[in-house]
């Protein structure tokens, strides 16, 4: 059987992924923090991103936690998808594009 599911579903999946994705990597530097110097180094790197990123990512539904990690509340995600995708779209690509050059 073939399903069909709508933009908006595809968009809070993959948006579900990308946030799963990095708390995953978020926990690995953390874990191998005490045997590695560079590895707080990218915890540090990493999380300050999504602490200077902290009011836009907010607004459309990503809670930044004390730890950096992020947690997704579904329901202003949704709203921020439906209201202005546009402007959500782009506050996720720039959040992107921040983390893209802390890791290179």
């Amino acid at each position: 059987m073939i399903g069909f599911r709508t933009n908006l579903d595809a968009i809070s999946d993959s948006i579900r992924n990308v946030s799963d994705t990095y708390n995953s990597i978020l926990d690995f530097t953390d874990l191998y923090s005490a045997e590695q110097q560079r590895s707080i180094l990218l915890y540090k790197h990493i999380s300050s991103v999504s602490t200077r990123s902290k009011n836009a990512l907010d607004s459309i539904g990503l809670t930044v936690l004390e730890t950096g990690r992020l947690f997704i509340d579904e329901h202003l995600l949704y709203q921020a998808l439906t209201e202005d995708m546009p402007d959500t779209l782009l506050t996720l690509n720039q959040f992107k594009t921040s983390l893209i050059k802390v890791c290179d």
